[in-house]
C-alpha cells in the first residue's frame, strides 16, 4: 500500500541522509524522527481507508515531531516527507493509466 512505500522511503539511504543533514548530523534524533513517522503510518493503517488523508498524515507527523525537532528541522522533515507522500502519489497515478 501507499503507505508501506512511504515507509520505506524513509528508511533509504538518500532519504535518510537527507534527514540527518537537516537535523544537524544527530543519529538520536533520526532514530527519534522515523520512529514518529513509523507509529503515524502504522496508527493510519488501522484507520478506515475511507478516512485517510494526505493531510491527516502530515499533521500527525508534524504534532509528533514537534516534542523531538525544533522548528526548522520540523520545516526540513516535514519537505522530505511532503515530497516523499507526492511522488508516490505520482507513482500511484501513473500505474492506474
Amino acid at each position: 500500500m501507499f503507505l508501506e512505500l512511504l515507509f520505506s522511503e524513509l528508511r533509504g539511504l538518500s532519504k535518510q541522509t537527507a534527514l540527518l543533514e537537516s537535523l544537524d548530523w544527530s543519529e538520536e534524533k533520526l532514530e527519534s524522527v522515523l520512529k514518529v513517522c513509523s507509529e503515524s503510518i502504522l496508527e493510519l493503517e488501522k484507520e478506515d481507508v475511507t478516512n485517510l488523508s494526505i493531510q491527516s498524515l502530515r499533521d500527525q507527523i508534524q504534532n509528533k515531531l514537534s516534542d523531538v525537532v525544533n522548528e526548522n528541522q520540523m520545516t526540513a522533515v516535514l519537505s522530505l516527507v511532503n515530497n516523499i507522500i507526492e511522488q508516490g502519489l505520482k507513482e500511484v497515478m501513473d500505474d492506474g493509466n
